[in-house]
């Protein structure tokens, strides 16, 4: 769904681009939008077959009856001419394809079930009426991505080749990890969420011959209608959980420029969740804090899969004290009962071991069960699919070639900028025993990257040193949710 009413107020940064300007790249693509956006498509009558095959059977369940060739055809194709778009540009496609589902959208997935229940039934009354053309627009409200198609994707990607990685839980943290990690350099997405996951540069609503429009992260403190200066990637995520997301049940009357008001005011995420009950009363849900926290916090630490230790770990490191509040509120006690979420760390998704999570991202296992496909054999075995490319073998490939390029732009950007002036020891110093300082006092300078998307941790990183390290060791993580304001 995305972020309500984001992207609109992001039209001053936001810029017209094409595919071509990515040439020689690596683009994670969230796939999953590709998938829906393939449905919405579709026009032609395996699009009401499919419709009818789904809701008559449990077509997450591994032992539900396979595709036929004509009823999965159609969104298999319609990916994959999106992938021959992308190489004829120059680009080297990543596709990121979502694994579980994420304990903490589990209301959100309940909600859109029921809406597409009530969708099908329109839809068959509409086709008893003769009114197809009608009956096609709910068929496809009716659909959903479920595992099945992925891993029909998955067999279709790998006879083709094409690189891809079935995440832990939501593409959306996944993609956010790798553009972090420098492992792709422009994400592609349908939806706002890859901003507020912290991406560094997105590229949004592709048409049929590559044009689009990209937004950077960098530029989000110069944007105009909605002024971040001075903000923190903290307070930007809480204006994006307040406007309405997947993780977090909205508030009636409540909009992005409201919530925009009440972060600019409150800042404080106590303050905030205090002063929206207070603004809105009873359209406050009884559990809004919880619900409130928990979406921050799945923003920040949700489960993905790290291509360098080959296992799962948080999107970010969980710093409890620094996050206090959220990981109080996140774990009220009485509140589990009625989301099914289980405790905190559950609900940003659980982890596994290292065996089962390349066996998972590989595709060769189902991404719930942790066991093989209901066909009784694994992707890898299934000789349609051809030799099942290992992923560790890519990433091995495509992160070595990542640190060489960072490393080559950071070396030419010392030769033709220099090293600066020389740096105060003192910032210099690990400050990993030192109280963060607080960013609404102390705003980061000129002399500091503009991005939120520095420091290792929370500690204020200046230009000089900032290279140093990257040239020292081009994978530092710039993790998501730096205390640093934006200019």
């Amino acid at each position: 769904m995305g972020i309500t009413g984001l992207l609109s107020t992001l039209k001053s940064i936001t810029i017209p681009a094409h595919l071509s300007n990515y040439k020689g790249l690596v683009a994670g693509v969230d796939a999953m939008g590709w998938l829906h956006r393939a449905i919405h498509c579709n026009h032609s009558k395996s699009l009401i077959t499919f419709a009818h095959y789904q809701h008559k059977s449990d077509s997450d369940s591994m032992y539900s009856p396979p595709l036929d060739e004509k009823t999965k055809s159609f969104f298999v194709s319609y990916v994959l001419s999106r992938c021959e778009l992308l190489t004829k540009n120059g680009l080297e496609p990543l596709l990121v394809i979502d694994g579980a589902p994420l304990p903490s959208k589990r209301l959100t997935d309940l909600k859109r079930k029921e809406d597409r229940k009530a969708s099908y039934e329109k839809a068959v009354s509409l086709e008893r009426r003769g009114d197809l053309k009608e009956a096609r627009i709910h068929f496809a409200r009716s659909l959903s991505v479920s595992l099945e198609m992925r891993k029909t994707l998955v067999d279709a990607l790998k006879k083709k080749n094409i690189n891809f990685i079935i995440s832990p839980y939501e593409a959306d943290a996944q993609l956010a990890y790798f553009s972090q990690s420098a492992i792709v350099d422009v994400v592609i997405s349908e939806d706002g969420d890859c901003i507020p996951y912290g991406c560094s540069r997105v590229f949004f609503k592709m048409d049929n011959v590559g044009n689009g429009e990209e937004i950077q992260q960098k530029n989000l403190g110069s944007n105009e209608e909605l002024k971040f200066a001075n903000w923190t990637h903290d307070q930007f995520v809480s204006m994006c959980i307040l406007s309405g997301c997947d993780y977090c049940p909205g508030v009636y009357g409540l909009g992005i420029k409201k919530a925009y008001k009440i972060v600019k005011v409150h800042r404080k995420p106590n303050k905030i969740a205090k002063a929206v009950r207070q603004l809105f009363g009873a359209a406050v849900p009884a559990d809004f804090e919880m619900m409130f926290a928990r979406s921050f916090l799945t923003f920040r630490h949700q489960t993905v899969y790290n291509v360098e230790t080959r296992s799962y770990e948080m999107l970010t490191p969980a710093n409890k004290g620094e996050d206090y509040w959220y990981w109080s509120a996140a774990n009220a006690a009485d509140s589990d009962s009625h989301t099914g979420m289980g405790g905190v760390e559950e609900f940003l998704g659980a982890m596994v071991d290292d065996d089962l999570a390349q066996k998972v991202v590989n595709g060769d296992i189902h991404p719930v069960e942790y066991v093989s496909w209901g066909d009784g054999t694994s992707l890898q075995a299934d000789p349609s699919c051809g030799v099942s490319r290992d992923m560790r073998s890519y990433f091995d490939q495509i992160c070595g070639s990542a640190a060489k390029r960072q490393q080559q732009t950071e070396l030419e950007n010392i030769r033709t900028e220099g090293l600066g002036s020389e740096m105060d020891p003192k910032i210099v110093q690990n400050n990993d025993d030192k109280e963060p300082q607080s960013q609404v006092d102390n705003p980061i300078t000129s002399e500091h990257y503009s991005s939120s998307l520095v420091g290792n941790g929370f500690e204020t990183i200046t230009r000089c040193h900032r290279r140093k390290r990257l040239v020292a060791n081009a994978f530092v993580r710039t993790h998501m949710g730096s205390r640093d304001a934006w200019n």
